[in-house]
């Protein structure tokens, strides 16, 4: 199972994000036209840039590859060519350039792919200009590079020579003992002594003469390499670069692009625009789905009315008996069968029907349900329990001068106070005469036993009590009721109004039995089916 509800919840994600950029798809458009008219108007009204290039072959310090200091070339070639466009970029070839031009151009140095070629670029208004800094630099740091490279040799060269003048210096510092041998053959007479002396040379030459081999062996290791260096010298002409191409005058413009700016400007403008309607659903704090509004409540959603096509709101609050064939009656219908399946489960013989706040059609939704349960077959009184804004008695067009008010006060009777609407046995009582304090009069036990008395007079009774958030009575009038039912509108719903309202309704332990939702457009997200087959001529099946 736990596979199937993750690939399940991986679906509403997946179709949770097509919505939202759908619901802000005027956003999304909006950036990404906004975003690549600037882009295309920026580059139309930018004057014409055009790139030249020179190349140059990059092959390394000639000392060094003389003097034989050659590394690992898959190591050293990369950060050798790093190195050499650090030089290239330096302040002392620029300074070099800026001789020559004049002024101080800006380049662009890059290695040529895997390659030891280098590429100089150079960006201008004039294209002739841009071909002639490109080759100037070029042939400007070669000049610079040969200059560095014969120094380098003549710094070679001095530190070989020095290097065999050491080893001169030892292999003559060995042969001092048989020199001074040597001179002492002129100075003794006989001849025994003459060949003492010889002996004497002899084995000095033995005991040098391994040594001063491996010191001569160097000494000419030494002078190959210096006679290298010395030839060289007089041949080098690149000091280790060499210009491979040189920049041509360029024909086209180099930038701006408009197309290609127009291109980045969607792209750009489509991401902007997506983050800003992620932006905006984040901060919409409205709830625009079935399983949103039971996610954010706890609660289940036991209807869904969808708009009167064409209609205004207030107008047809009385849709059950205007237009009584129609889907919106049709799903006043479905919620009465909902009420009428949880009163299997449980007592709910006094409804409360409140709101978060006003303007979400509590009161017409309170009437209709009367009104669909009356045709139902069940005897329905309908109370205005909104003691501050009453409607009902406008929705009937009936008198307010004596009504739920004047029950709780003794001056009228349940009976003297209600109404009988229709010829389908639903009973309206009106709020009657507005009290100056409505909440006290609701907590008094004297509500209760009223709501009692009235429950035994018929089979439902419905309150229509004001909206929660406002003011505390619909929270007193749930403690006299067996259930509430919430009411929100699709259109104006929002979470945190929601939970707001959960929390004062769980605070009081009010038995909520469900949502019903108002307003429900055809492209909202509540699942609303019109598949009823009914049309406005049809007759209902009550």
């Amino acid at each position: 199972m736990q596979p199937m509800d993750s690939e399940f919840d991986d679906e509403l994600d997946l179709r949770h994000y097509i919505e939202v950029l759908w619901r802000r798809k005027l956003v999304i458009i909006l950036a990404t036209v906004l975003v690549a008219g600037v882009a295309v108007g920026l580059s139309v009204t930018q004057e014409d840039q055009y790139q030249a290039a020179s190349r140059l072959l990059l092959q390394g310090n000639e000392a060094e590859q003389r003097l034989g200091a050659v590394a690992d070339p898959q190591s050293s070639s990369s950060n050798r060519i790093e190195t050499e466009i650090g030089v290239i970029e330096s302040d002392l070839v620029q300074d070099a350039v800026a001789e020559v031009l004049g002024f101080t151009p800006g380049v662009s140095v890059r290695a040529d792919g895997d390659t030891d070629i280098v590429r100089i670029s150079s960006t201008s208004t004039d294209p002739e200009q841009a071909a002639d800094v490109a080759n100037t630099y070029a042939e400007t740091y070669v000049q610079w590079r040969r200059d560095r490279t014969i120094d380098d040799l003549l710094a070679a060269q001095q530190t070989v020579q020095s290097e065999i003048d050491s080893l001169r210096a030892a292999v003559s510092d060995l042969e001092q003992p048989i020199a001074a041998l040597e001179a002492q053959l002129f100075e003794v007479g006989s001849e025994s002594e003459r060949n003492d002396i010889l002996g004497q040379i002899d084995a000095t030459e033995e005991e040098i003469a391994t040594e001063r081999d491996a010191l001569n062996s160097q000494i000419a290791l030494y002078q190959s390499q210096l006679s290298s260096l010395q030839v060289s010298q007089r041949i080098t002409q690149t000091g280790g670069v060499q210009i491979v191409s040189t920049a041509s005058v360029p024909t086209t413009p180099f930038a701006p692009t408009p197309l290609r700016n127009g291109i980045l400007g969607v792209v750009v403008g489509l991401m902007l625009g997506v983050g800003v309607a992620f932006l905006f659903e984040t901060l919409d704090d409205r709830v625009r789905s079935k399983e949103q509004l039971e996610r954010v409540t706890g609660w289940p959603t036991v209807g869904l009315i969808p708009i009167i096509p064409g209609a205004k709101r207030g107008e047809h609050d009385l849709v059950t008996v205007e237009h009584p064939t129609s889907p919106t009656a049709e799903a006043y219908r479905t919620l009465r069968t909902a009420v009428q399946f949880l009163r299997l489960e449980q007592p709910l013989d006094v409804i409360q029907v409140t709101s978060a706040n006003s303007g979400d059609g509590k009161t017409t939704t309170a009437a209709n349900l009367a009104v669909t349960l009356a045709r139902a077959g069940k005897r329905v009184v309908l109370i205005d329990a909104d003691l501050r804004r009453p409607r009902l008695h406008e929705e009937f067009g009936i008198p307010n001068t004596s009504g739920f008010t004047s029950a709780l006060l003794g001056n009228a009777t349940p009976q003297e106070a209600f109404h009988r609407v229709g010829d389908h046995g639903l009973v309206v009582m009106p709020a009657g005469p507005p009290p100056p304090n409505p909440s006290e009069l609701l907590a008094l036990p004297q509500t209760r036993e009223l709501l009692m008395r009235i429950r035994d007079l018929c089979d439902v009774v419905i309150l229509d009590s004001p909206p929660v958030l406002p003011v505390t009575d619909p929270l007193v009038l749930s403690g006299h009721a067996d259930g509430v039912l919430l009411v929100t509108d699709a259109a104006t719903a929002k979470g945190r109004e929601l939970s707001r309202a959960r929390e004062l309704l769980q605070q009081v332990d009010a038995n909520v039995i469900g949502i019903t939702v108002n307003r429900v457009a055809d492209d909202a997200k509540y699942g609303y089916g019109y598949g009823y087959g009914y049309g406005y001529g049809d007759t209902p099946d009550d």
